[in-house]
């Protein structure tokens, strides 16, 4: 029976402020924070593949968008181990001017086939502000997966569905370097500022040893003033 250890962390907050009194739309900040950790054994089975299979969307819509996927997928076979080493970040962020904006990033990630050691860490944050008439919002999520198999065998499985790594240096609030990536300053100020719409992708996928493959399929697509896309599919296997 496999062996697993879970823990999370997570919190929200909402923040309004203005002059109810002024007839004017209160300005809001509202953001969410979450982290999730595990850690345990997969159960091998003999006979069969091993393979990661991981899914990354990174979407936004308004007048100026940025949509970001990176990161590094590795499985492979050596004497006496299997190791598998994932690490993905999404990130979209969206801003206009009276105009609607939206922004949604999503990690799956499953790792099949192969038995082990496994740790996974996830993140996600989402941030939300309304400040003098400009829209901002952003999504990050990350993930981290490591699986060791020094057993030689194949078999079992492990899914972690969603976000993992700290989001990017450029996220974290000035002088809170542990705070959750939100894309504003301790003030509530935002300090993301977009011009134009891009989608953007970094990929590496990689499967090293005998009877290996590697499928990476990348869709990008950036529409100006309107919203910016970048969806990735990668598929590693160890026949």
């Amino acid at each position: 029976m496999p062996v697993t250890y879970q823990s999370s962390i997570g919190s929200n907050l909402s923040i309004s402020f203005g002059n109810p009194d002024a007839g004017t739309p209160l300005d809001w900040v509202a953001q969410t924070y979450d982290t999730q950790a595990g850690m345990g054994d997969i159960a091998a089975q003999s006979g069969g593949s091993t393979a990661v299979v991981a899914v990354v969307d990174a979407t936004a819509f308004g007048t100026n968008t940025l949509a970001q996927v990176s990161g590094s997928l590795s499985i492979a076979n050596e004497t006496g181990a299997t190791t598998t080493q994932v690490d993905i970040d999404a990130f979209a962020a969206a801003q206009s001017q009276g105009d609607f904006v939206l922004t949604s990033t999503s990690i799956d990630v499953a790792y099949y086939g192969g038995g082990g050691t496994y740790l996974s860490i996830s993140q996600a944050s989402t941030h939300d502000e309304l400040d003098a008439g400009t829209s901002t919002s952003t999504s990050y999520n990350g993930i981290s997966l490591v699986v060791i198999n020094l057993t030689g065998e194949y078999g079992g499985s492990v899914t972690t569905p969603n976000p993992v790594v700290a989001p990017p240096d450029y996220l974290q609030p000035d002088g809170q370097p542990d705070a959750p990536s939100c894309g504003c300053d301790p003030d509530g100020e935002t300090s993301l500022t977009l011009d134009g719409n891009l989608a953007s992708f970094d990929i590496a996928a990689n499967a090293f040893g005998d009877n290996t493959g590697a499928d990476l399929v990348v869709d990008a697509f950036a529409l100006e003033d309107s919203m910016s896309a970048v969806i990735v599919m990668v598929d590693l296997q160890i026949y």
